[in-house]
């Protein structure tokens, strides 16, 4: 799959997104060189592969013994036996890269440590700009006279909303000078470090 994605790919940065955009054409961005479709047609048939794809991976992964989950209770193990644990005015930061786009693990990461400080990332812009962010909930005054928070349907897809302490900024795994170092506390990473050219780099850097 990587390898017949990789043949058909043209850019130089090459998120999760990139992979599936590759594949079945550029389904976000008509107007992209890397789009291969001959008419409307065509370019409809593949945003509807390239979005049934996407779902169908996302909900397997957010299923409870999926790998958003784990990575999530390998976290949440972490925080526990660190120092910051023991302290309630510590905050605990987690990176998340490649986060794609519906920003995850880090959206599973920040509902199951409503304390922590999430921030999600992604080399592409465009993938990132679907990622949602924190609003406050809409509220509607029912004939019952209760005011209720607006709540998204069980059956909806991915992504999820939000939660408070998620952030997110455009950054490629590989080069992370926008953050200090020994500023994050854990980082995490679902697919992202098998799309690199210098997997032992971006490590080194993640480390650093």
């Amino acid at each position: 799959f990587q390898a017949v994605a990789r043949s058909r790919c043209h850019c130089p940065k090459r998120s999760k997104r990139t992979f599936l955009s590759c594949l079945f054409g550029d389904a976000l961005s008509s107007s992209s060189p890397t789009n291969q479709c001959a008419n409307d047609e065509q370019r409809k048939q593949q945003n509807r592969l390239y979005q049934d794809a996407a779902t169908r991976v996302s909900l397997q992964h957010s299923h409870p013994s999926g790998p958003w989950n784990a990575i999530s209770d390998a976290v949440l193990q972490h925080e526990e036996k660190s120092k910051k644990h023991q302290d309630s005015a510590a905050v605990f930061r987690i990176l998340d890269l490649a986060c794609g786009p519906y920003g995850e693990p880090g959206t599973t990461l920040a509902h199951a440590m409503p304390n922590a400080l999430v921030h999600c990332t992604d080399s592409c812009a465009q993938v990132l700009s679907q990622v949602p962010l924190y609003h406050e909930p809409q509220t509607t005054n029912c004939k019952d006279g209760h005011v209720h928070g607006h709540q998204m349907d069980s059956s909806s897809p991915l992504p999820r909303p939000a939660p408070k302490n998620l952030t997110k900024s455009v950054a490629d795994l590989s080069n992370l000078t926008a953050f200090e170092s020994n500023s994050m506390d854990a980082i995490t990473c679902c697919y992202g470090y098998g799309m690199v050219h210098d997997t032992v780099s971006a490590l080194r850097e993640a480390h650093r």
